[in-house]
């Protein structure tokens, strides 16, 4: 993605709270993002948008192969 497009684009992407990640890299590609959503459909509609919206071509999609959860329990004040 062009250098002077970053920031307006990380915004938009940045306003879907879907988005859990959104990361400035070196290299390609420099923008990398994560989305979580309750289904593939839903994932897909919101690349969609970001494609219509940013117009700088396609959203190399990196589906996950594997899910892992991490759970923190804190205890606080004991």
């Amino acid at each position: 993605m062009p250098e002077e497009k970053l920031e307006s684009v990380a915004a938009l992407i940045s306003s879907y709270p879907e988005v859990t990640h959104n990361y400035l890299r070196a290299g390609t590609p420099n923008l990398w993002f994560t989305i979580i959503a309750e289904s593939k459909e839903a994932i897909q509609k919101i690349i969609g948008e970001i494609e219509e919206k940013s117009a700088q071509g396609p959203v190399r999609e990196l589906p996950a192969k594997k899910m892992f959860k991490v759970k923190v329990d804190l205890k606080v004040g004991e």
